[in-house]
């Protein structure tokens, strides 16, 4: 295939190891799962409230600009949230403000593809994020939601599906729908047993978790790609799906679930070949995620397993999508990834992951997912490898991202932001309370402690300042409450 759609091609240059010619190629872009959430003001566990609506939503459109300047050409977004996890979960998440208030959970889909569209990037959207997500709404297991095609979550699913499509239908942003975030790889386990291992049957973790099997899967993808394609027929749609398991046909034929199973015999190249083939044949575009390390069927290559993927779905007609890669730094396997995406052997490629604070606004290296966020700043090296000779210099961009509008602070509190310039960083964040410097932090994170003991109580302004290197300027501030002084209003 090689062709990129509607952006034209991103250029992969001459920074790989062994040089690459600039030529054209598939289309690069980053997941940015939460960002969704961050219009909500969900993510980073926040609470949907005002204040954090006001910091995720500013961080949201500070990571859109970014990966913008860093060469992206499109966001990879979960547009079905996370949650809920099963009976009895209450999180605020995206499902359940859509079936509470679903005018307000559009306004902010509409918000996010404003501000894509502005910066010039394309949306793929995932539907269905969470396997357990619908089921738990509903009341049912996965093995239902899988398997019958008349269960409530389905209908639940196929609802949700058609109200997105239909407030997207018009927009220029989506590049593709993608059904599903690696349901593949659940198929054919015996995911409760699994659950009660690791939870003790606690409901709201096991509650809405059932198995299925692959021949399930493949009905189920049937079905939801129908639904697709009727509620809106020019849609192209991926599968999500990671590449398959190493046993995945052994596994598929004595499944875990079933006496005998499991079967972890490895498959053969054919065997994986036709696995690759058939289990995505209801849709357009070929999904597989590729992380370092997996090498099969002799192969010396870090991205071989791509590039084979590659030659099955285009013999087939069809777009592969690398959904997900792992490549924080320049590592050999990021390199050899871009080689194939700028020699047309994939066609979509996206890194996982951009700008992900996962548990607080303020802390972006908490666990695996997190440890694998790529930013300016924190992973230059991968980066390095997108950068264009002549690239045009950028303002800087500053949020404060702690304390949040409105607090009420009365003890030491750690002043956090997050800052960029283009795809680099600038030269310093500086923190100001009421114009008074309290610290400056050279290098992210940006952050400084300030003990408010002995001032004033009253309502004072907390700054972040970014300088850039060319000399610009960039600030954010909120209003706090010192020492439980004066009344504030998150505006």
């Amino acid at each position: 295939m090689g062709g990129a759609f509607g952006l034209g091609v991103i250029l992969i240059l001459a920074a790989l190891a062994a040089p690459v010619a600039a030529h054209a190629g598939g289309l690069l872009g980053a997941n940015k799962f939460d960002l969704l959430e961050q219009y909500l003001g969900y993510a980073s566990n926040g609470d949907g409230s005002p204040a954090y609506v006001k910091v995720t939503r500013a961080m949201a459109r500070k990571a859109i600009l970014d990966a913008r300047d860093a060469g992206f050409g499109f966001l990879r977004v979960s547009v079905s949230g996370y949650r809920p996890i099963g009976p009895g979960d209450t999180t605020k998440d995206v499902l359940p403000l859509w079936r509470a208030d679903p005018e307000a959970l559009w306004r902010a889909v509409d918000a996010m593809c404003d501000d894509l569209d502005a910066a010039g990037l394309r949306l793929v959207p995932t539907l269905n994020w969470n396997y357990v997500q619908f089921p738990a709404l509903a009341g049912e297991t996965t093995a239902a939601f899988i398997g019958d095609p008349q269960s409530a979550s389905r209908a639940l699913a196929a609802r949700f599906i058609a109200d997105f499509a239909a407030r997207t239908r018009a927009r220029h942003t989506i590049l593709f729908d993608e059904l599903t975030n690696e349901f593949n790889l659940l198929a054919d386990l015996d995911l409760q047993r699994r659950c009660r291992r690791e939870h003790g049957d606690v409901p709201v973790w096991c509650g809405a978790v059932g198995n299925f099997s692959s021949a399930a899967l493949d009905g189920f993808a049937r079905d939801m790609a129908a639904t697709v394609h009727r509620a809106d027929p020019g849609r192209r749609l991926s599968s999500g799906y990671a590449l398959p398991r190493p046993g995945e046909t052994h596994l598929a034929r004595h499944p875990e679930f079933l006496p005998g199973g499991p079967d972890w015999t490895a498959d053969s190249a054919a065997e994986f070949e036709r696995v690759l083939a058939t289990s995505q044949q209801a849709f357009d575009v070929v999904s597989i995620h590729a992380y370092a390390g997996d090498r099969r069927f002799g192969d010396s290559g870090e991205a071989d397993l791509v590039r084979r993927a590659g030659k099955v779905v285009h013999g087939l007609g069809k777009a592969l999508f690398v959904g997900e890669f792992g490549a924080p730094d320049a590592t050999p396997f990021a390199r050899d990834l871009l080689r194939t995406l700028a020699a047309g052997e994939a066609d979509y490629a996206a890194v996982w992951v951009w700008e992900f604070y996962q548990r607080s606004t303020f802390s972006v290296a908490e666990g695996t997912a997190t440890n694998a966020s790529v930013e300016p700043g924190l992973h230059d090296g991968f980066l390095s490898l997108l950068k264009r000779p002549g690239e045009a210099a950028a303002a800087p961009r500053v949020v404060l991202t702690w304390p949040l509008p409105c607090a009420r602070i009365d003890r030491p509190v750690m002043l956090a932001a997050v800052a960029s310039e283009g795809a680099g960083v600038p030269a310093s964040v500086a923190f100001l309370v009421d114009g008074g410097l309290v610290g400056e932090a050279t290098a992210p994170p940006y952050r400084v402690m300030f003990d408010p003991q002995g001032r004033e109580a009253k309502p004072v302004t907390i700054e972040a300042r970014a300088v850039g290197r060319s000399g610009g300027t960039a600030s954010d501030g909120e209003v706090v409450m010192l020492n439980g002084g004066g009344l504030c209003r998150v505006g």
